[in-house]
């Protein structure tokens, strides 16, 4: 549970062709679900964390709705899976 898990998760799916595609239509809550099956254990917060060292990385600009949302783990489990994992 940590930074490792969801790292080595994302890695998983993107590392697959069919994986990513199965997630692509997904919603947060389903990735979760996904993941718990697999046996990863990985927190709302450690995707949040995961979610901002992406976005930094990138050095994609927010809008201020997205950053709110962000900040306040709002409307994150409706998010797209693939808008977290990079397909």
């Amino acid at each position: 549970m940590s930074r490792s898990q969801v790292l080595s998760f994302v890695e998983k799916i993107e590392s697959s062709p069919e994986l990513i595609e199965e997630v692509k239509p997904m919603n947060l809550q389903e990735v979760f679900l996904m993941a718990m099956q697999d046996g990863y254990q990985i927190t709302t917060q450690d995707w949040n964390d995961y979610i901002v060292e992406k976005v930094r990385a990138a050095s994609v600009e927010l809008s201020d709705a997205e950053l709110e949302n962000v900040a306040a783990g709002v409307g994150v489990s409706e998010m797209p899976a693939s808008s977290i994992i990079v397909c």
